[in-house]
């Protein structure tokens, strides 16, 4: 293990430091300070890779890098360090446990539900890179490194860590109940089970990452009635189990084998599955309550599982994996807050 730091970046062809300048600030003496100081765990087993992002010439940009070579290394740093990483540089293909599993096991931790993960590979083989978004990885690089492009999407996870922060705080402000009941569960759902969710995110990055060209692509959304944690639970943690258990019946219900359902907030899953073969929702919603209620009957938690609704996001069945991402967008966005008084029964968007 070894451990580096880098605070300016003076060196580097392309307009990256520029990037971070961005998000800097002058000190009344006249001192540059970063203000995005990223705490990031990079886990790879080849010293010269650990070296290279330990350079601040080559990588630039305002970081705090902890260095590990195993999975066993990186777990004990994470498991005792005191302040927590804010993103994850992981290779994928590692002697004994690889970065796959490490990003599963990392999912599972409180508080890495949402922190970016970053897949480093040398191999072209895309079952690495479906396994690592299954396994709720969040954007992924290709060995030989290029410090612009790495540094670039590191500047993007900062960026996404100063926005989780500030929501956070806004979050905290607002009123406490009505957040974690049903009008503001939004929570990541993912799990590093093979038919479970995986974050919104991860299923973006992975239509992005399809062949350029059109693609047969049929896109839908299930969306789950409102949750009210149960009398005498910790409500935020109640309410998460409840969603986990929605999302893995959901999941495990699919008939094709290569749909991909995603929790995208607010009490909605989305789904794709490619080619001709679709899901048909009122099948797969009936199926899946009938699954939620049994895995809510087993865990003995009271009243009735949430009901399910299924509508298409739109009846194109061709796509870009770019016009897939912003109609899976959309649908989000515009899509109403969740009602306790009636079940939505709205198609998703145009």
């Amino acid at each position: 293990m070894s451990r580096g730091h880098t605070k300016v970046a003076g060196l580097l062809h392309g307009g990256l430091n520029d990037l971070f300048i961005l998000a800097g600030r002058t000190s009344p003496c006249g001192v540059f300070v970063l203000e995005l100081l990223l705490r990031i765990l990079a886990v790879d087993d080849d010293p010269f890779i650990l070296e290279l992002l330990q350079s601040p010439m080559w990588l630039g940009g305002a970081y705090d890098l902890t260095c590990a070579n195993s999975v066993a290394a990186a777990l004990q740093i994470v498991t005792t360090t005191t302040q927590p990483f804010e993103a994850f540089l992981l290779d994928i293909q590692m002697p004994g446990r690889d970065g796959i599993s490490l990003c599963a096991e990392l999912r599972t931790m409180p508080g890495y539900a949402a922190t970016p993960i970053i897949m480093i590979t040398a191999s072209q083989a895309t079952e690495f890179i479906e396994k690592a978004f299954r396994a709720g990885a969040s954007d992924f690089v290709r060995k030989p490194l290029d410090g612009i492009d790495l540094g670039a999407r590191l500047h993007v996870a900062a960026m996404l860590n100063a926005s989780l922060r500030r929501e956070h705080r806004a979050r905290i402000e607002t009123d406490t109940l009505r957040r974690r009941t049903a009008l503001g569960y939004d929570d990541t759902v993912a799990s590093p089970a093979d038919r479970a969710p995986v974050p919104f995110l991860a299923l973006q990055n992975a239509l992005l990452e399809l062949p350029a060209g059109c693609h047969a692509l049929s896109l839908f959304g299930v969306r789950m009635a409102p949750l009210v944690p149960a009398p005498g639970t910790g409500a935020e943690g109640d309410i998460v189990q409840r969603l986990h258990l929605a999302g893995t019946a959901l999941a495990e219900s699919c008939k094709q084998s290569d749909t991909r359902i995603a929790y995208a907030g607010r009490g909605l899953f989305v789904g794709t599955t490619p080619g001709r073969r679709r899901e048909v929702l009122p099948d797969l919603v009936e199926v899946a309550g009938t699954a939620l209620h049994d895995l809510w009957s087993a865990q003995s938690h009271p009243g009735e599982p949430p009901v399910l609704t299924a509508a298409p996001i739109s009846t194109v069945g061709v796509w870009t994996g770019q016009s897939a991402v912003r109609a899976l967008r959309h649908a989000v966005a515009t899509l109403p807050e969740p009602r306790s008084e009636r079940r939505v029964r709205r198609r998703l968007s145009a």
